[in-house]
């Protein structure tokens, strides 16, 4: 009798996830949001609970909320965490007025706007975003910078990837941007980094404004609709705008591989900033590497 109880004590505890433990935590900093005994039943209030530097641990499954993240923790998802937003006109997460935020592991579906990002310092990390308006929102003030890893945003060309505005950085690396309207928009003051990243069968890949600092770096841009890369002079005149290439293949654009003559096609009556760079590979773009024509690009720009 005796043995018997020890057994069915062993199996109960054994059958408990993982997050039982009388209060809502795994482990000291660390909550769990899942369907087990002593989890959260929702991300959003798993947030709402935590303390500064709090890691919140999520279970596979489809949670339909919209999130605020408004405080430093760390959204944890494993494999098979979906987020569908409840109230599809605001974003799916919004982050504001916080630093030192991660969301991990997130898949991201049926929203207008995925991770809208402003005036917070963050990581974003192997998310996948689909998005009807825009993937990820990024308004960043002087200082502040947001990484983003190994992310996929995704729809049909009517959405963008990601806007950049505001003063900031932001670093993309190993990120994917695939048949969108634009993969990304920048503007603003700040620096924009690519870092191995695929923008692939956008209708344009990469449209900056004459002030945004943009760096390519082992990108691939391929079977844009029209350009692969559009820099447009904005309604001021500004100089300060730079584009550096390095190493990328900007292949089979319907138009340009890279324009400053608008949609149109008409040369802009100033220069873009400043371009720059080496070993850039360009075949197959439709109407050639750049417009207007004459402009001179530095020597080792375009790889022979």
């Amino acid at each position: 009798m005796i043995r018997y109880a020890k057994y069915v004590v062993l199996v109960f505890l054994v059958a408990v996830p993982a997050c039982f433990s009388g209060h809502p935590a795994m482990a000291a900093g660390t909550l769990r949001v899942g369907t087990g005994a002593g989890c959260f039943s929702g991300i959003q209030d798993a947030i709402d609970a935590a303390e500064d530097g709090t890691i919140i641990a999520i279970d596979e499954g489809a949670y339909r909320e919209n999130l605020t993240i408004d405080r430093p923790v760390t959204l944890l998802g494993g494999g098979g965490v979906r987020l569908i937003p409840e109230d599809v006109a605001r974003p799916a997460i919004a982050i504001g007025d916080t630093e030192g935020v991660t969301v991990s592991g997130l898949r991201i579906e049926e929203a207008k706007v995925g991770i809208d990002i402003s005036g917070s310092p963050c990581m974003i990390a192997d998310c996948s975003i689909g998005a009807s308006e825009v993937g990820i929102a990024v308004l960043l003030s002087d200082g502040d910078a947001v990484t983003i890893l190994d992310t996929v945003v995704r729809d049909e060309r009517t959405g963008i990837g990601a806007t950049v505005l505001g003063a900031g950085s932001v670093l993309f690396t190993r990120c994917t941007f695939r048949r969108l309207a634009t993969g990304l928009l920048i503007g603003g003051l700040g620096m924009t980094g690519l870092q191995a990243c695929e923008l692939e069968g956008c209708y344009e890949a990469v449209v900056a404004s004459a002030t945004a600092t943009v760096l390519l770096a082992q990108c691939g841009v391929h079977d844009s609709y029209a350009n692969a890369i559009r820099l447009e002079r904005g309604p001021f005149p500004a100089d300060d705008g730079a584009l550096l290439a390095i190493d990328c293949v900007i292949e089979d654009s319907g138009g340009w591989g890279i324009t400053l003559c608008g949609l149109d096609g008409i040369p802009p009556d100033a220069p873009f900033g400043r371009i720059g760079g080496f070993g850039n590979v360009f075949a197959g773009n439709g109407r050639g590497i750049i417009c207007p024509a004459a402009f001179e690009l530095p020597e080792g720009f375009v790889a022979e």
